[in-house]
């Protein structure tokens, strides 16, 4: 008797922990990507791309991925972030560049540099997280399919392909 008591005891038990984890769980995956690579980066139909390009030691670069990660259960369904380290590594920063130079914009070196679907930000501040909400909800509600990335991303595939 005892016995059958401790196995439903322990059966409820695990149930419960079960229960739990699903509970607390918002079922995303892991799609915050800070060191990303070019051959990381996807397209999806159903979410938007986001581009961080940031600084190894840059206090608002991190600020920027606390707040990404405190979003993340909320908005993680709109998108998948992909960051580049530019600072250390200067293939990043020629990526960088090339990013800025199709969006028109004249970053240089300055970091965060974000881009949500087609839009870009220069900068983070605490002030931006609604806008940054915004923008990430406009950009997929306006999604269609088509990022202006991808042929870039690709070009620069093959050329790192050719020269391997």
């Amino acid at each position: 008797m005892k016995r059958k008591v401790f196995i439903l005891g322990l059966v409820v038990l695990l149930f419960g922990v079960i229960l739990g984890v699903t509970a607390f769980s918002d079922g995303s995956t892991n799609n915050i990507h800070k060191n990303a690579k070019l051959e990381d980066i996807t397209f999806k139909k159903d979410k938007i791309n986001i581009y961080i390009f940031w600084g190894s030691t840059c206090p608002h670069c991190e600020e920027l991925f606390s707040f990404l990660n405190s979003i993340n259960g909320e908005y993680g369904k709109y998108y998948d972030v992909y960051g580049f380290e530019v600072w250390e590594h200067d293939n990043n920063q020629s990526l960088m560049d090339d990013f800025s130079a199709k969006m028109n914009d004249d970053v240089g070196s300055s970091v965060p540099y974000i881009i949500i679907g087609n839009k870009s930000f220069s900068g983070y501040g605490s002030t931006m997280d609604e806008e940054i909400k915004e923008t990430i909800e406009k950009e997929f509600e306006e999604k269609d399919g088509n990022s202006v990335f991808e042929p870039l991303i690709k070009e620069e595939l093959e050329k790192k392909e050719a020269s391997n």
